[in-house]
């Protein structure tokens, strides 16, 4: 099925043979919204490092361990745990995807569950 202008048109066909057509997205509104989320989880990075830093500050001797233990837990939880669980609970949307106007679906057209988006932000 061919359009003319804009991003290019694909579709699946069902088994009642029905073609189910939809829009992928282009290379520069996947990129800006990549750039956005990665935005958001620095900003949420910063505040939530400086969160554990003072809390390591007032702990003592054991400061330090608990700093590096907890920046390395929040730093996963952020890194993979954003995508996944924005795309998840927010029908295949982060926040830079919903700026962009883009989810995420299966190859069948289907919502994202968290096994695809867990899978997604890991990779």
């Amino acid at each position: 099925m061919a359009t003319s202008g804009g991003p290019p048109t694909t579709g699946i066909v069902t088994p009642e043979a029905v073609l189910l057509a939809f829009r992928t997205a282009g290379v520069a509104s996947r990129t800006i919204a990549e750039l956005l989320d990665v935005g958001a989880e620095l900003l949420g990075l910063v505040v939530v490092f400086f969160a554990i830093a003072m809390v390591g500050n007032s702990i003592g001797d054991l400061g330090p361990v608990v700093v590096a233990v907890a920046g390395l837990l929040m730093g996963f939880l952020f890194l993979v745990g954003y995508p996944a669980i924005m795309e998840t609970f927010w029908n295949g949307r982060t926040l830079g995807k919903a700026a962009m106007g883009l989810r995420v679906v299966t190859r069948e057209g289907a919502p994202v569950r968290f096994r695809h988006a867990a899978i997604r932000a890991m990779l």
